[in-house]
This record gives C-alpha cells, structure tokens and sequence, in this order.
C-alpha cells in the first residue's frame, strides 16, 4: 500500500477520535483529493411506480469504502435515484453492508 494510503487512514483514524491537529485537517484534504475519486461501485435499486429505493456502495479507489440507503421521490431514472442515495442517504452499518455487498474487500468507512 503506498505512503499517501497509509498517511490518510491513520489521519482519517485521527480525525474520527477526535485526536487530529487543525493543520492535520488541511493535509487530510488534500490526500484525499490526490488519493482516488469516490465511485460507485454497485446498488440494488428498487421502483413501485411512486417512490424509487436504493442502497448503494461507495468506493473511494483504493482505500475505503461505505454504504448508504434511501429513497427517491418523483426521479425518473433509476441512476438518478442511486446518485441521490450516494449523496445524500443513511450511512448502513457494516454489518449490515457486508450483507449487500459481500465481495467487497476493503475497509469500511465509519
């Protein structure tokens, strides 16, 4: 695993205890940015004519990743829906991830 992969975790590590320095904040940032992209990597999606479901798996290349669920109203699209889930849904529990989303073998982001 490359230095900036291992500089991030442990400053992500870092930021989530509370135990990260405001300059810290900054150098987290830019890793992140130079890193990887978050992707999607896969979703279930679910339409019943009046409301569109989703959950989604969300991949920061190479690093981590998180999962997220949620419904749509009035999208008519079913990428539409997974992209607002991405964005703006409920974080799962990993349990509850790895259950969606087995073959997925990185760290989950809490």
């Amino acid at each position: 695993m490359n230095k900036n992969v291992e500089r991030m975790r442990e400053l992500r590590h870092r930021k989530e205890t509370n135990t990260i320095m405001c300059t810290e904040i900054e150098e987290l940032k830019e890793l992140e940015a130079l890193v990887g992209k978050k992707t999607i990597h896969s979703a279930r999606y679910c339409n019943n004519g009046e409301a569109s479901a989703a959950i989604v798996a969300v991949v920061t290349e190479c690093v981590d990743w998180s999962c997220y669920f949620g419904v749509s109203i009035n999208v008519e699209h079913e990428r539409d829906c997974i992209l607002d889930v991405a964005n703006n849904g409920d974080k799962m529990s990993e349990a509850d991830a790895h259950h969606f989303f087995p073959n997925i073998d990185l760290p989950y982001r809490d």
